[in-house]
């Protein structure tokens, strides 16, 4: 970028000691641009595990297949329902789950249809058993320090 006197680079360095460090668009109210890799987490039986770990800018709705795939070679089932963020309902990752017998905690498409109390009290303790998987990464950030890491590279 300096050489050819440019502000564009098609894979959006921001930092030139660690050029695997890139801006992620997340459109959240108060920060519209993060930094830092995407990782995308699976919460089981207590057990916290990673499968993706990735620095590039995507679209991580791709990786809802790979992740229910991992679950059934750890464990040999399928999962019986699997508690996302929005971004996950897709039209592409719905089908292949009902396709899989698994269960989303998505809302069906299509008009609203009147729920019976159960169903609603389920769905709510379904949507608040995701709170597990947000506490660990929050946990992970606060009390083990991990988004305080500030550190260059050796050979750098």
């Amino acid at each position: 970028m300096y050489e050819e006197r440019s502000r564009r680079c098609p894979d959006r360095i921001v930092c030139i000691s660690q050029p695997h460090v890139r801006p992620i668009v997340r459109g959240k109210q108060g920060k519209k641009v993060e930094f830092g890799s995407k990782l995308g987490l699976s919460l089981f039986g207590g057990y916290l595990t990673h499968q993706t770990l990735s620095w590039d800018a995507y679209n991580e709705a791709g990786d809802l297949q790979k992740q229910a795939e991992a679950y059934r070679l750890l464990t040999g089932t399928w999962p019986e329902l699997i508690q996302c963020d929005k971004i996950y309902h897709t039209n592409d990752n719905r089908s292949w789950c009902k396709q899989h017998g698994i269960r989303m905690t998505a809302a069906p498409k299509g008009p609203k249809k009147n729920k019976t109390a159960y169903q609603k009290r389920k769905e709510r303790i379904e949507y608040g058993e995701r709170n597990h998987i947000e506490g660990r990464i929050d946990n992970a950030k606060q009390a083990l320090s991990l988004n305080q890491i500030k550190a260059k590279l050796k050979d750098i």
